[in-house]
């Protein structure tokens, strides 16, 4: 779930503008508009996501004739199975 490189980058690229090596409103016009690598925070914010799909951790199929489903909550780990 987490883009260890990514996340390397992003502390590197926060680093240098701290050092003064890099200019902030660049850095950051390029991270919310994207840029040539980087689709950028804006186009994936206007993504709509299905917050029911993206708790999905594995689907097991049917089980006993119902679909059962791990899941992932604000509680922690849980099994759908059917409606319940």
């Amino acid at each position: 779930m987490v883009n260890l490189q990514y996340t390397a980058d992003l502390e590197n690229n926060l680093d240098a503008i701290a050092d003064e090596k890099n200019e902030s409103i660049s850095f950051l016009k390029n991270f919310y508009f994207g840029g040539k690598d980087f689709k950028g925070l804006q186009s994936l914010l206007d993504v709509e996501l299905d917050k029911n799909e993206s708790r999905t951790i594995l689907d097991l199929g049917l089980v006993n004739e119902k679909d059962t489903v791990i899941k992932i909550g604000r509680y922690g780990i849980y099994m759908q199975h059917g409606e319940k």
